[in-house]
């Protein structure tokens, strides 16, 4: 037991050493290590601002993550934003999902079919389930039909 937890803290260090160095995706991985394995959203944000700051969509996307879970709600709305000006399709969704967050209906359907438009499943799972809200069944099994297409798996 001991030895593999010197391994795992060697392995740690490396992970830091390298984010350190400019390396984005070790920096991203030690956000989401912080974030979701021991619920440190302020650690988490240090390290998803470094990849965030040189506009890499995985660092933007855990930053607005981390900053949410603090309660810093425009923080996290101003980094959606810089994701969705990416015109990468999770940065076009997450938007949507602040928007969702806020109350904002209308703004949240919106950047999800921008979403669902550039090709991302889960967009249009969200836009089929705001449709069979609304009590439209066929706009709803349409939605349905294009997530499958982009490659969703879903239940109703």
């Amino acid at each position: 037991m001991v030895a593999g937890w010197r391994k795992g803290k060697r392995a740690e260090r490396e992970l830091r050493a390298r984010a350190e160095a400019g390396d984005l995706d070790a920096a991203i991985t030690l956000g989401s290590r912080e974030l979701l394995e021991r619920g440190d959203a302020r650690a988490a944000e240090a390290w998803y601002r470094l990849a965030a700051e040189v506009g890499n969509i995985g660092g933007i996307t855990g930053l607005t993550a981390a900053l949410q879970e603090q309660g810093d709600h425009d923080g996290a709305m101003e980094w959606a934003r810089r994701g969705a000006d990416t015109g990468m399709s999770v940065g076009l969704f997450n938007l949507g999902v602040m928007l969702e967050l806020r109350g904002d209906m209308a703004g949240a359907e919106l950047w999800w079919r921008r979403a669902a438009d550039n090709g991302l499943a889960e967009a249009a799972l969200r836009l089929a389930a705001l449709e069979r809200g609304r009590g439209n069944e066929e706009a709803a099994r349409d939605w349905e039909s294009r997530a499958a297409l982009l490659g969703a798996v879903h239940k109703r």
